[in-house]
């Protein structure tokens, strides 16, 4: 019994580890904070103009870049809803940081759009270290 509950555990860790992402890189500092808000903002603003669009910020979950990228964006003008639930003509915004293969992967969707771009460390800097992409889904998610 014991040869059979060994391997399961260690596949069950295995696949639990293999399936959950980070969702920013401990100990961001504060440099690459600032690369990944403005990054994020440059993203944006290829879909949504500011001063005369008005978003609606989902929740991050890690809130680590939540207030670089809100300082961010009204720098550039843009409008935050704050209300619950957002007003109907806010454009939804969400953002998420992962670190894949020793990449730091900064995703953002823009209404049903997803961009994603990956980022390397030269130097010690967070630098794009690949082309922005783009998916457009019809769902909400």
């Amino acid at each position: 019994m014991t040869t059979f509950l060994v391997p399961l555990l260690f596949g069950v860790g295995c696949l639990a580890g293999c399936t959950t992402l980070p969702n920013a890189q401990p100990g961001l500092p504060d440099v690459s904070r600032s690369v990944l808000s403005t990054a994020t903002v440059a993203t944006i603003a290829r879909m949504l103009p500011p001063a005369s669009s008005t978003i609606a910020l989902a929740s991050p979950r890690d809130t680590r870049l939540d207030a670089p990228v809100r300082r961010t964006l009204k720098a550039a003008g843009y409008a935050i809803a704050d209300g619950n639930p957002p007003p109907a003509d806010a454009h939804r915004i969400r953002y998420s940081v992962a670190t894949v293969d020793g990449f730091t992967v900064l995703i953002v969707h823009v209404d049903h759009t997803a961009f994603t771009r990956p980022f390397a460390v030269s130097n010690g800097q967070l630098i794009p270290s690949g082309p922005l992409t783009t998916n457009e889904s019809d769902d909400d998610e």
